[in-house]
C-alpha cells in the first residue's frame, strides 16, 4: 500500500511538472520546456542543429482592433501552422506573447536552413479568417546553425534572438542568418533600452522644434516638436536610434506623454512671453492613438498647460489610421470636438482610402518627403504633388510639404500652390530658446 501511494504521488508530480512546462493556450512547450529540450539536444546531439526563432509582426494591431480573444485564437492558428509544417521530430514551443521558437535537430547546412525558414515564413504569411474577415499576419525569423563549439542553451538563445531582431529591423516579413556581428548590436540595443527606461524620469528626452511656413510669405505658420534624447554619456542620440525601440518595448506611450505636455506647455509659454500664438504638432503614434485615456491625456495636457486646444495639432500616420478603423474614428472625431487640429502625416506613402479622407475630420494632409526629392527636376514628382494639392483643396484640407531643402522645391511648391513647407531650407529642428527669435521676427 505504501508503494503505491508513493508511485501515485510521483505520478502527480510527473504530471503537475509536465504541465508546469506546457503552454496553456497552445499546448506547445513554453519557455522551460524548450530550455530542457534543447539543453538535451545540445548535450546528446546526432547532426547540427538549427533554431529559428520567431517573432510575430503587427500581432498587437491585431489584438487591439479585434480583441484579445482574436489574438489567442490568431496565436493557436500560428502554433497549428508551425507545427504542420515542420517535421515530427522538430520542437515548435512558443516562448510567450507573440514569440515562438523551432528546433530542428537534423539540420545539415545553410541550405537546408533557409529553405526550412522559407517554409515557416509561407506558413505564417497565408491569411487567418476572422468570421469572415481576412487577416494577414508575418514573421521576424532569426536563424541560428548551431556549431560544435557553441555554448549552452543561453547562448543559442541570444543568438537566435538578435538575429530576429535584425530580421524585423531589416523590414519584417523575413529571417536573418545568425552572423558573430549581430552579437554587439543586440547588447547595445539591450543596454539601449535600460537607459531609455531611465531617461524616463530624468528629463533627458527633450523636445526641438522646427519650424512650419507659408510657402508664399516664409512667414511662419507653427512649429512641430520633435523629440531627442541628450544621453549623459553618449550626447545627443538621434530619433531614429532610439524611437524603433521606443516602439517595441511600448516605451513610445509615456515617451510620447512628456512629448505632448513639453509641447503644450512650450506653446503657451510663446504666448504669455514673446505675445506670438504659435501652434504646435505633435506626432502620435499607433500605440497611443490606441490608448483609451488618449483624450484624458490630451485634456489634462493642454490643461497643464494654461493652453487653447486650438494651439495642439496632432499628426497621424495613414499607417496609423489603417489600424483599427472604428476605434480610430472615434478617437479622432473626440479630439476634433475638444478643438484639436488633426494632420495626416507622411501622405502619399500608405493605402488610405480615399473615402476616409472624406469622413475624417483631418485638418491638414503632410505631403511625404519623397516626392519632394525630384520636385524641381522630374515633372512626375511634380504631378502627383499637384494632385495631392488639388485633392486637398476639393476637401478643404491645407497642405504641407516636407522635406524641403533647396530654393528650386520651394519654387515649385508656390507654384503648385502648395500652403506650407517644412525642411532644412528654412530651419533645423531646434531648441525652444533658439527659436524665440525666429518666431518674433516672423511676426515682425
Amino acid at each position: 500500500m505504501r508503494a503505491t501511494a508513493t508511485q501515485s504521488r510521483a505520478a502527480d508530480v510527473a504530471r503537475r511538472f509536465a504541465r508546469d512546462l506546457l503552454d496553456s493556450l497552445t499546448g506547445l512547450p513554453n519557455r522551460g520546456g524548450f530550455m530542457d529540450q534543447l539543453e538535451e539536444a545540445l548535450a546528446q546531439r546526432r547532426g547540427a542543429l538549427a533554431v529559428f526563432c520567431i517573432d510575430l509582426d503587427r500581432f498587437k494591431r491585431v489584438n487591439d482592433s479585434l480583441g484579445h480573444e482574436a489574438g489567442d485564437r490568431l496565436l493557436v492558428e500560428v502554433a497549428r501552422r508551425l507545427h504542420r509544417t515542420v517535421r515530427t521530430n522538430d520542437t515548435v514551443a512558443r516562448l510567450g506573447g507573440d514569440e515562438f521558437i523551432v528546433l530542428c535537430e537534423d539540420c545539415p547546412d545553410a541550405a537546408t536552413a533557409h529553405a526550412i525558414a522559407e517554409r515557416l515564413n509561407a506558413a505564417l504569411s497565408e491569411p487567418v479568417q476572422f468570421d469572415g474577415t481576412p487577416v494577414v499576419t508575418s514573421g521576424s525569423i532569426g536563424v541560428l546553425l548551431v556549431g560544435e563549439a557553441a555554448g549552452g542553451a543561453a547562448d543559442v538563445m541570444r543568438d537566435a534572438d538578435a538575429a530576429m531582431h535584425v530580421a524585423k529591423r531589416r523590414g519584417k516579413a523575413r529571417y536573418e542568418l545568425f552572423e558573430a556581428g549581430m552579437r554587439g548590436p543586440a547588447r547595445e540595443r539591450l543596454d539601449l533600452e535600460a537607459d531609455l527606461r531611465r531617461a524616463l524620469g530624468n528629463a533627458e528626452l527633450v523636445p526641438f522644434f522646427q519650424p512650419v511656413v507659408d510657402v508664399q510669405t516664409g512667414a511662419i505658420l507653427g512649429v512641430e516638436a520633435l523629440v531627442r534624447w541628450q544621453h549623459p554619456e553618449r550626447g545627443l542620440i538621434a530619433p531614429a536610434d532610439f524611437l524603433p525601440i521606443a516602439e517595441e518595448t511600448g516605451l513610445i506611450v509615456p515617451l510620447g506623454r512628456q512629448v505632448l505636455r513639453a509641447a503644450c506647455a512650450q506653446a503657451q509659454r510663446w504666448r504669455e512671453d514673446l505675445g506670438v500664438d504659435v501652434k504646435v504638432a505633435v506626432n502620435l503614434s499607433v500605440a497611443e492613438l490606441d490608448q483609451p485615456d488618449l483624450i484624458e491625456a490630451v485634456e489634462d495636457a493642454l490643461a497643464a498647460a494654461g493652453a487653447e486646444p486650438g494651439s495642439l495639432c496632432l499628426e497621424i500616420t495613414e499607417h496609423a489610421l489603417m489600424t483599427d478603423a472604428s476605434h480610430c474614428h472615434a478617437n479622432l472625431a473626440a479630439l476634433d470636438a475638444l478643438g484639436v487640429r488633426l494632420a495626416l502625416d507622411d501622405f502619399g506613402t500608405g493605402y488610405s482610402s480615399l473615402a476616409y479622407l472624406r469622413r475624417l475630420p483631418i485638418d491638414i494632409l503632410k505631403i511625404d518627403r519623397a516626392f519632394m526629392t525630384g520636385v524641381a527636376l522630374e515633372p512626375a514628382d511634380a504631378a502627383i504633388i499637384e494632385a495631392i494639392i488639388g485633392l486637398a483643396r476639393a476637401l478643404g484640407l491645407r497642405t504641407v510639404a516636407e522635406g524641403i531643402e533647396t530654393d528650386g522645391q520651394w519654387a515649385e511648391l508656390k507654384r503648385l500652390g502648395c500652403d506650407g513647407a517644412q525642411g532644412f531650407l528654412f530651419s533645423r529642428p531646434l531648441p525652444a530658446a533658439e527659436l524665440d527669435a525666429l518666431l518674433l521676427s516672423s511676426r515682425a
